[in-house]
């Protein structure tokens, strides 16, 4: 995977102050996701819980975990990254290139080659590091059924539930030491950053399961008001 950026063209004034807000923010953002670690884990287990006791209501999104979950195990995991995996991969460099105000002039996923994106604009540490956080199939699939029928809501659990399987195992594959997403972005901020935004964006996926909506704030502020983050203690 190559990204390659490419100065000047339109929207300049967008992507040149996404930029450099986000160069700005990069390591306050690190260093305050590590702080709230704890609280963010406490919310992730939380949830899975409340999951875990609506299971009655929710059996068909812990049979199509499962089902994805054991078709990667025993057949997935023994290949190579698969190319829908690269495709999802590469489109969500895509979505948070535009998201910042770049410009994509390249896309390209292949079943053995890999595959890369280019864009026009100004590189940052979020177009990087999104795949291995961001559920780009979940957080879809959530949006576009959040408050949907209810007759069309019986078969959104099991796909919701493979589609966090996926991620979860795309995720898993998609890390190594070679992997230049993570060079380019900063290693020790990746490690700081990217293992708790996957388990508050996981908190706020199976909140949406158990309720029917997606509730992005209610996690949000059950992690910014814990007593289980580092800030708290240190201002005690």
């Amino acid at each position: 995977m190559r990204l390659r950026a490419r100065g000047g063209g339109t929207g300049y004034l967008v992507h040149h102050l996404f930029g450099r807000l986000l160069t700005a923010i990069k390591w306050p953002v690190a260093l305050g996701t590590a702080a709230c670690f704890p609280a963010i884990a406490i919310e992730c287990w939380a949830a899975l819980s409340a999951t875990l006791a609506a299971a009655e209501r929710l059996p068909y999104f812990f049979l199509g975990f499962a089902a994805y979950g054991g078709l990667w195990g025993t057949l997935l995991r023994k290949t190579s990254i698969t190319w829908l995996s690269t495709l999802e991969h590469e489109f969500t460099h895509c979505l948070f290139a535009w998201a910042t105000g770049n410009w994509v002039t390249g896309f390209k996923a292949t079943f053995q080659g890999g595959g890369h994106m280019t864009y026009r604009g100004t590189p940052n540490w979020l177009i990087q590091v999104a795949p291995y956080c961001f559920p780009t199939v979940t957080m879809g699939l959530l949006v576009a059924f959040s408050g949907s029928d209810v007759v069309v809501r019986g078969w959104i659990p099991p796909v919701l539930g493979a589609s966090i399987a996926y991620h979860l195992t795309s995720t898993w594959a998609e890390i190594h030491p070679g992997q230049t997403d993570f060079h380019d972005a900063g290693r020790v901020f990746c490690l700081l950053f990217v293992p708790g935004a996957n388990l508050l964006l996981y908190s706020i996926v199976l909140n949406s399961v158990v309720t029917g909506q997606l509730t992005i704030l209610n996690s949000l502020r059950h992690v910014l008001g814990s007593e289980w983050t580092l800030l708290h203690w240190v201002m005690r």
